[in-house]
């Protein structure tokens, strides 16, 4: 349920209210009308209660902010899958790189991973009772915001949204988008794809924490693709946004090392295969119960039987068993 569909539920419910109204009224005024009453008043409860519903629906979605809601599981979201659209809650799970066992696992009322990295590496140093030494992820958890709140000294290892885009090449990037433009450092400029330099021009005007840089009118317009990078006859124009670039240049660069390429290629293996064991070897392609509660407690189970799996592969069923026992 949406906004805008709840509006349309309403309309028709006040509708229906009043017409049955109507046909009360004028059913009163003949005789032997009392059977007829009957139905319609059961018909004017039943409308009653799909407005008072509704309305319910709407104060909820007014409380939690939430663009749509599910009536069914209230704590799952709207996602989108090969089989259309439909009610889903987004699974969390954290594996370590060497063996990889699931530390942590986790079901959000998310259709997508923003802002999720932080919250996963705290749970994850719970579990293991210090931070991890680094912390590898895909495009999806990209939010400069929410890498800020990870622990200082742990590693994130993330490719850019651009970057990824870039690698998955299925996706076109934009010729003349801001990424294109290298920033010299040293230099405080930033160069354009065709070697030109944007000077810096101070502050952007009403933004605190953001510099402008411009290229020359001139220079632009001579230039081959003016009309495609830009169509001002002042020059292109690129906006700094001091604290959160130089974040995302850290970031670009520990990407690119090669000790964390490396780690970066064995991500899909590691932190994809528990979705596959789950899905395929056990039959888990949904979930059975509702609620964050008990989905997570299905999760959990889940969780435990790849890791029971996994310790069976790595060690063996008898020293599995010798190791429980001694616990």
């Amino acid at each position: 349920w949406d906004e805008e569909r709840c509006k349309k539920r309403l309309e028709i419910a006040e509708k229906n209210i009043e017409r049955i109204m109507e046909e009360a009224e004028q059913i009163d005024k003949e005789e032997d009308s009392t059977g007829s009453l009957v139905k319609l008043n059961e018909a004017l409860q039943d409308q009653k209660k799909m407005r008072a519903k509704v309305q319910e629906i709407v104060k909820t979605l007014k409380e939690t902010g939430k663009e749509k809601i599910n009536t069914t599981d209230k704590d799952s979201v709207n996602g989108k899958s090969r089989q259309g659209s439909h009610a889903i809650m987004n699974c969390e799970v954290t594996t370590d790189v060497k063996h990889g066992l699931i530390v942590n696992g986790e079901a959000v009322s998310q259709n997508n991973d923003l802002n999720q990295l932080s919250p996963q590496v705290e749970q994850c140093t719970e579990t293991l009772g210090k931070p991890p030494a680094q912390v590898v992820s895909d495009s999806g958890y990209f939010s400069l915001k929410d890498i800020e709140k990870v622990a200082e000294g742990v590693k994130v290892i993330m490719p850019g949204r651009k970057q990824a885009q870039k690698e998955n090449k299925k996706t076109p990037v934009e010729p003349f988008g801001k990424e294109e433009f290298s920033y010299d450092k040293k230099r405080d400029v930033y160069i354009c794809p065709e070697g030109k330099i944007l000077k810096n021009k101070g502050i952007a005007f009403g933004s605190k924490g953001k510099i402008s840089y411009k290229a020359g009118g001139k220079e632009c317009r001579e230039c081959k693709h003016f009309g495609v990078c830009t169509t001002s006859k002042n020059g292109r124009w690129v906006v700094r946004m001091v604290e959160q670039e130089g974040l995302k240049e850290r970031l670009e660069e520990i990407y690119h090392e090669e000790e964390s390429q490396k780690l970066y290629k064995l991500r899909k293996e590691k932190a994809e295969l528990p979705f596959g064991h789950m899905k395929r070897n056990l039959g888990a392609g949904q979930f059975l119960l509702r609620g964050k509660e008990g989905v997570n407690a299905e999760l959990s189970i889940l969780l435990t039987c790849f890791n029971v799996a996994r310790m069976i592969t790595i060690i063996g069923i008898p020293t599995l068993i010798a190791k429980l026992n001694s616990m």
